[in-house]
C-alpha cells in the first residue's frame, strides 16, 4: 500500500507502472493532476482511499489509465469504508474528465445542485451504478453506454440536457423530465434500448434530432405542453436493424393534454404518431391514469407469477417498472 504525503500536488507519467503487487493506494486533496499511464498495469489494485471527493473531482486526469479507479474499480473514504453510494456536495462545480471511470463499486449517484459541467466519460464503466439524480444546471456526456443505468432522477434544477448525455443507456427504462428543462439535445436517449416510458415537462422548447431514436421497447410518451413545438421527424426514429425507421410512431401511444389533440395531428413530428391519446396531466410527474401491475419478475431476470420475499422488479400497465422489497 501507498499513501501520497499531502506535498504532493502531481504524480508523474507512468508513475506506478507495472507496480503488480500494490493493492491500495491513498490520494489527498492536494493532488491536482495525475499523467499519463501513471498506473497502467497495476493488477492487483483493489482500493483507491479518497479523504475528500471535492477535490477528487477537479483531479486532471490525462486519460482513463492515469486514474487508479480503472484498475481498483472501489473508491473509499478511509481504510474500511468504501463509497457505494456518492454524493457530490454541492460545492462542487465541476466533474473532470474520467474523474470516477471503471468505478464499478458504486451503485448510486447524487450530483449536487452546484455542479455546472461534468467530463467526458466522468462516470463510464461504472457497470454497478443503477441509479443517478442529478441537481445540476446542464446534464452533459459523462459515460459513452457502458453504464448500467436503470433509474434517472432529474431535478428541477436542471435547465438543459445535453447532446448524446445518456447515449446508449439501455438499462434505462423510464425517464421524466421536469418542468424546468428548456433544451434536450440530439441523440440524448439514443440507443437507450430498454426505454419504456418517457415523460416531457410544459418548459421544453427543443428537442435535437434522434433525442428519443431508442428502441421497440417505448411504448408511452407523456408530452405535457399545451401547444406543442415542432420537431424533425427524427427525434422518435428508431435506427436500429429489422426494423421500419417509424415503428416507434407507429407502436407507441403519445398522451398529449385534454384539448391539444387537434393540435399535435397537425404539427411536424407529433403528427407521425398513429396514436394520439388526451389525458390530464396532474403534475409532470404524475398522470391521472390507473397503473397496475401486469408481471413480475426477479432480479436476475426470471418471470414470477407474483412477488416473492425478497427484490422483485414488477412491470406496470404504463410500460414503467418498480423495483419492490418483500419482507
Amino acid at each position: 500500500s501507498v499513501t501520497i504525503p499531502n506535498s504532493v500536488t502531481s504524480i508523474g507519467y507512468q508513475a506506478f507502472e507495472g507496480c503488480s503487487s500494490l493493492t491500495s493506494i491513498t490520494i489527498p486533496n492536494s493532488v491536482t493532476s495525475i499523467g499519463d499511464y501513471a498506473f497502467r498495469d497495476c493488477s492487483s489494485l483493489q482500493k483507491v482511499i479518497v479523504p475528500d471527493i471535492a477535490a477528487w473531482c477537479g483531479i486532471y486526469f490525462v486519460n482513463y489509465e492515469s486514474n487508479p479507479l480503472y484498475y481498483a474499480h472501489h473508491i473509499y473514504s478511509d481504510e474500511n469504508t468504501e463509497i457505494k453510494d456518492l454524493v457530490i456536495p454541492n460545492s462542487v462545480t465541476s466533474i473532470g474528465n474520467y474523474a470516477f471511470y471503471g468505478c464499478s463499486g458504486l451503485t448510486s449517484v447524487t450530483i449536487g445542485n452546484g455542479v455546472t459541467s461534468i467530463g467526458f466519460l466522468a462516470f463510464n464503466r461504472c457497470s454497478g451504478l443503477s441509479s443517478v439524480e442529478f441537481h445540476c444546471a446542464q446534464i452533459g456526456l459523462w459515460f459513452d453506454g457502458k453504464t448500467s443505468i436503470e433509474e434517472v432522477i432529474i431535478g428541477n434544477e436542471v435547465t438543459s440536457i445535453c447532446d448524446g448525455a445518456f447515449w446508449g443507456c439501455s438499462g434505462l427504462t423510464s425517464v421524466t423530465i421536469p418542468n424546468s428543462v428548456t433544451s434536450i439535445g440530439a441523440r440524448a436517449f439514443e440507443g437507450c434500448s430498454g426505454l419504456m416510458s418517457v415523460t416531457i415537462g410544459s418548459g421544453v422548447t427543443y428537442i435535437g434530432s434522434n433525442a428519443f431514436s431508442c428502441g421497440i421497447k417505448l411504448s408511452t410518451v407523456n408530452v405535457n405542453m399545451n401547444i406543442p413545438i415542432e420537431i424533425d421527424e427524427s427525434v422518435f426514429e428508431f435506427t436500429g436493424e429489422n426494423y421500419s425507421k417509424d415503428i416507434i410512431y407507429l407502436a407507441a401511444t403519445l398522451n398529449v393534454p385534454i384539448g391539444s389533440k387537434a393540435l399535435y395531428s397537425n404539427v411536424k413530428g407529433w403528427k407521425k404518431f398513429a396514436n394520439i391519446q388526451e389525458t390530464e396531466f396532474t403534475g409532470v410527474e404524475t398522470i391521472k391514469q390507473k397503473s397496475t401491475p401486469t408481471s413480475y419478475y426477479s432480479v436476475s431476470g426470471e418471470k414470477l407469477n407474483n412477488v416473492h420475499r425478497g427484490v422483485n422488479i414488477i412491470r406496470m400497465s404504463d410500460g414503467t417498472t418498480r423495483k419492490v422489497v418483500v419482507k
